[in-house]
């Protein structure tokens, strides 16, 4: 608004008001929801000045919001947020590794574009029966991505093993039959993905029944991955090599006592946080104790400089994450918290591995947030009760992985591994020892976009992943 217009009458005789910059700015993102095919400048439509600069927003219909996260975060596809006026405003929120810079260290926003943004296609395929639907609404949730053609191949969406585990899980869940990844490399697109549920039925590999609970009164077996791990264990003894760690920094004035309540509340809602393994008969098993309470050890650095804090806190995250559990002692998860100041904090949990994921980690952090809000309110949590247990899924697979079904997957893997198979030789700058130690460092280095599309491309012609 030009300042010759600063004059009220004459400024809604020419069908403006006169409004602060932040309702401004409150009033263009509410022109950008989703449902509006228009966007008018001004608010009065009915002036003729107003509607003689009605525009096509085609491009700007799509409010989107770009974020970073240490672990995969599964978010609402029908996210929404309302502005100053009341206006409703569905948000599209889309996970990435991390936020373009350009050289002034301000936010790339072409090339945020460029990576991220997934342009609705000129000819969508929508979805033409139920099965293609359930499929679709599967794969948005997955993706984080708000709209998608039956045609669209899967990894080239930015799938790859973790997501895909989610979407097998996921149709388990609702057609109560056992797919692969094998299954989705073969039929990456929603049109073939639905024929091989509906088509080839028969070849599928079906569940014997839907995971459910069972009695705690007989010893519980472990799942596949977690009897590796005890083998491993066993094998090579105690060491930190299983261990997750992470560091979340908490900015604000912390309630200490609520975060040990809410901490001690998740173990409660979690059996496997609470489990411990053993043997009998030489078989492994989980024992799970009726209750633990965890103690959060606070270690206070504010007398020491920011330098300094930095170089410790490093130091006490090496540390930490470096000393081992035993399997057979719980807990198997430790939380420390660091303080560095009246109003911020480092929270370190260290879990291993055989009772956690990196996905599970995403799940225990918004969970643990919710149930600290509660904590600090003085409210009961509204978590939903978990239906089943991780020992109940462990007791599942090994019910499944049986008869016909392992005789399929142990063919399937010694044809695989038939015959002579070649030595895997890097041009490592040290010789490979007859005894691994696992020692060694790493080295970060950023691939250039164009490369980065070279290797998709390439990963999806070979039918691989990129994904390590």
């Amino acid at each position: 608004m030009s300042k010759g217009y600063q004059m009220k009458n004459l400024t809604r005789a020419k069908g403006f008001y006169a409004i602060p910059p932040s309702q401004g700015i409150s009033a263009m993102l509410a022109a950008l929801h989703h449902n509006q095919t228009h966007l008018f400048i001004g608010l009065d439509g009915n002036n003729r000045n107003i509607s003689r600069w009605q525009v096509e927003t085609d491009s700007l219909q799509k409010l989107t919001a770009y974020f970073t996260a240490s672990s995969p975060v599964e978010i609402d596809a029908d996210f929404q947020v309302k502005d100053d006026f009341g206006t409703v405003c569905t948000c599209n929120l889309v996970q990435v590794s991390e936020i373009p810079l350009t050289e002034n260290s301000a936010i790339d926003r072409d090339k945020l574009v460029q990576r991220f943004i997934r342009q609705e296609p000129s000819v969508l395929i929508a979805p033409r029966n139920e099965t293609e639907e359930k499929i679709a609404q599967i794969w948005k949730q997955v993706l984080n991505i708000p709209f998608l053609s039956i045609e669209d191949n899967f990894f080239e969406l930015g799938g790859h093993s973790l997501v895909a585990t989610q979407v097998i899980s996921r149709i388990r869940e609702t057609y109560g039959i056992e797919t692969s990844l094998r299954d989705l490399f073969q039929a990456p697109t929603i049109a073939q993905f639905s024929q091989l549920i509906e088509v080839n039925n028969s070849q599928l590999s079906s569940a014997s029944s839907l995971i459910q609970p069972i009695e705690r009164t007989e010893d519980l077996p472990l799942s596949f991955a977690q009897s590796r791990l005890w083998f491993i264990d066993q094998y090579e003894g105690a060491n930190a090599l299983y261990n997750i760690s992470q560091g979340l920094r908490l900015e604000g004035k912390l309630n200490i006592e609520a975060l040990e309540k809410a901490v001690n509340a998740l173990i409660v809602r979690h059996e496997t946080l609470r489990t411990c393994f053993s043997s009998s008969e030489g078989e492994p098993i989980q024992i799970i104790l009726p209750e633990l309470t965890l103690a959060i050890g606070v270690t206070d650095l504010g007398e020491l400089s920011l330098e300094e804090q930095d170089l410790q806190v490093q130091h006490l995250l090496t540390q930490e994450s470096h000393k081992p559990f035993d399997l057979k002692n719980p807990p198997l998860l430790r939380v420390s918290l660091f303080r560095l100041g009246e109003t911020t904090h480092i929270l370190v949990l260290t879990i291993h591995h055989i009772i956690a994921d990196g996905w599970s980690m995403g799940v225990l952090n918004r969970e643990l947030s919710h149930l600290y809000q509660a904590a600090c309110q003085g409210v009961s949590p509204s978590l939903p009760a978990l239906p089943i247990q991780y020992a109940d899924f462990a007791q599942w697979q090994r019910n499944w992985l049986q008869g016909d079904v392992l005789e399929s997957q142990l063919s399937y893997w010694k044809q695989q591994l038939a015959g002579s198979l070649p030595v895997l030789k890097l041009p490592t700058d040290h010789p490979r020892p007859a005894i691994q130690t696992h020692n060694g460092a790493n080295i970060f280095v950023e691939l250039s976009q164009d490369l980065t599309q070279v290797l998709k491309a390439l990963s999806q012609q070979e039918g691989v992943l990129p994904y390590l």
